[in-house]
């Protein structure tokens, strides 16, 4: 590769220092600009092992423009959320499927392992309900009971599906009357 298909990289620090002496960054995400103090990224006891303390800590390269931000070619839609686990430990799990999945999405991408686990155990839950609703609406039948002796006739000229049992006092093991 020739020197002008390299992807320029900006000289220029993503960290500023802020009046209380903390040290912030300044985000774009996917179009969405975000700012958060170093320490959510990097020290928060919820960024352990996440992407983001590993681009904050020095370990991945990060790319920044012209302004600060250093740039995350992802979908800003849930960075927020992510950010807000990051500093306080809860995230709201979506009620909507679609924006639930993004966020699995997005948790997965960042390595936040409690976030996609609760994201995951949602889905699974969801599956479950969705599962047994389906068993129970969909396979509810009525069996009529006759008690009165039947000429066979009878059942071959009903048309749907019949099952017939013998059944009396006597072959039913778990009949309490004498």
């Amino acid at each position: 590769m020739g020197e002008s298909s390299k992807v320029p990289v900006i000289e220029t620090s993503p960290l500023r220092v802020c009046s209380g002496g903390k040290k912030y960054v300044k985000l774009n995400v996917g179009g969405s600009l975000f700012q958060t103090t170093l320490q959510t990224l990097v020290s928060s006891r919820h960024s352990q092992g996440s992407m983001l303390q590993r681009m904050f800590s020095g370990t991945i390269d990060v790319l920044t423009d012209e302004e600060g931000y250093v740039l995350i070619d992802r979908d800003g839609k849930h960075f927020g959320s992510i950010l807000n686990y990051l500093r306080d430990g809860t995230i709201r799990i979506p009620t909507n499927k679609q924006d639930l999945y993004e966020l699995l999405k997005e948790a997965q991408f960042y390595l936040l392992e409690d976030v996609t686990r609760q994201c995951q155990d949602v889905i699974d839950r969801e599956a479950s309900e969705s599962r047994d609703h389906f068993l129970l609406e969909n396979f509810k039948f009525k069996i009529p009971v006759l008690t009165l002796p039947m000429p066979e006739k009878f059942f071959l000229s009903i048309k749907a599906p019949v099952v017939r049992f013998a059944y009396n006092r006597s072959n039913n093991k778990y009949s309490y009357t004498e």
